[in-house]
């Protein structure tokens, strides 16, 4: 029973936490997400310009539509870089908004997971302690408190998933 207990300590931090988990990640993250898509939007009208000014090179003598083929020498394969960092920076600037949400979500998992190892802790202690003897009912707390073990390791896999999702995003903005 000792251990029963001992083993709740952990649980009952994890839901502590998760309770919090979501306005502090909200007041640590937010301006962070703000300036990064502010930084990535500035970024993306960079690589923009940039492309322009190469399309613009590679167009000299094509302007009144008559096409000529020997008046164009110029590679438009250099574009490929300019255009996939142009794309790449809208995609990670369409992400971050999503992905905060989800990181913002994870508090919830954290509860619910510690809640439900709490339960089945306890469950699978009062059967031990003979303070019930209900046909299977332990094996449902033991299912129950691994649900809850499984949530919480969900919800640390995501976190570090999207912390290092976010900081990525942040970095690249800059």
């Amino acid at each position: 029973m000792a251990v029963g207990v001992a083993l709740l300590i952990p649980a009952i931090g994890a839901v502590w936490r998760g309770a919090s988990f979501r306005s502090d990640s909200l007041n640590r993250w937010q301006a962070r997400i703000d300036v990064a898509i502010s930084g990535l939007n500035e970024n993306a009208v960079t690589e923009l310009r940039r492309i322009n000014g190469l399309t613009a090179r590679f167009l000299v003598g094509l302007e009144g539509g008559n096409f000529d083929p020997l008046q164009v020498v110029a590679d438009p394969s250099q574009l490929s870089v300019p255009v996939r960092t142009f794309l790449n920076l809208l995609h990670v600037c369409g992400l971050l908004r999503r992905r905060f949400t989800r990181f913002l979500r994870l508090g919830g998992l954290l509860v619910g997971g510690g809640l439900a190892y709490i339960l089945g802790d306890a469950g699978v202690d009062a059967h031990f302690a003979k303070l019930y003897d209900v046909g299977n009912l332990y094996l449902a707390s033991w299912a129950l408190g691994g649900a809850g073990v499984l949530s919480l390791l969900v919800a640390l896999v995501g976190y570090i998933y999207y912390n290092r999702r976010l900081s990525s995003a942040q970095l690249m903005s800059q």
